[in-house]
């Protein structure tokens, strides 16, 4: 198969999930524009990474990835491959990174809203939220000689369940330590 065939068919099946424009296109011709301005070859194994990324509803890791690949889209990849080319899919502002403390997750970036985020910093869950205040407050921000790309909000914290699981501990500790002080 010639490689613009295997563009095509890879435009293809990238599932549809924003609008009438065909975000399989234009996430497919923006990596070859990425690629051919920055003179890297354009590979089938890019656009087999970038399509399986792009199947993948909210954030992702690469292990993730590498299952998805492997066990649905049944296309072998080495871990190696993915990091590398997960990393240029960020720098050619096709996914969003997201460095948290105990992991780095990964998302596609699909339009220029804001997208603001919960951060659980004891599990790493991430968790979209819309508040139509912020949203318009980031939206309003004055950006000179900037053009932004995406805009991204974080709020760092304890999710309810880690919350909830770090509550019993102390109270199962507190108990404990009533008991060993009535000895």
């Amino acid at each position: 198969m010639h490689k613009k065939d295997y563009l095509c068919e890879v435009k293809r099946s990238i599932p549809r999930f924003m609008n009438a424009n065909n975000i399989q296109n234009i996430v497919c011709d923006k990596l070859t524009e990425y690629l051919e301005s920055n003179g890297m070859r354009k590979t089938p194994e890019r656009y087999e990474i970038l399509k399986a990324c792009y199947s993948i509803q909210g954030s992702f890791t690469i292990e993730m990835l590498l299952q998805k690949m492997t066990n649905e889209i049944k296309f072998q990849v080495s871990r190696a491959t993915l990091y590398n080319n997960v990393e240029l899919l960020v720098q050619a502002s096709l996914l969003m990174k997201h460095q948290l403390p105990h992991a780095c997750q990964f998302e596609r970036i699909d339009g220029k809203r804001t997208k603001c985020y919960r951060i659980c910093s004891q599990c790493s869950s991430i968790k979209e939220f819309h508040n139509a205040t912020l949203d318009k407050a980031i939206e309003g921000l004055s950006t000179t000689r900037f053009t932004p790309s995406h805009k991204t909000f974080y709020i760092y914290g304890i999710c309810n369940k880690c919350e909830t699981a770090n509550s019993r501990k102390q109270k199962k500790h507190n108990t404990e330590k009533k008991r060993n002080e009535k000895r």
